[in-house]
């Protein structure tokens, strides 16, 4: 669903109706992330993350892109960490 569906929507909003803003800004984080998050915690922690800012305020959404960019950092390490065999690490 995450793969197939979500990120590929958010990549593709629509630019319509009176939040185009915002929709703007959503298609630019989204248009060269990739969901490495094997954890639905971690998901809802970049959900309850996009909750929180104030598409109104500017400062917050220029800070909007480097919360998700934290978050998906934390997710790949983790990917990482359990892709790798216990022998090696």
């Amino acid at each position: 669903m995450i793969n197939d569906e979500l990120f590929p929507g958010l990549k593709e909003l629509p630019l319509v109706g009176a939040n185009r803003a915002r929709r703007r800004v959503v298609r630019i984080v989204f248009e060269d992330a990739y969901n490495y998050m094997k954890s639905g915690y971690l998901l809802r922690q970049v959900v309850n993350k996009i909750n929180e800012v104030d598409f109104n305020n500017l400062k917050e959404r220029q800070h909007f892109g480097d919360v998700y960019e934290q978050l998906s950092d934390h997710a790949r390490v983790e990917a990482c960490q359990h892709a790798t065999p216990s022998h090696a690490q």
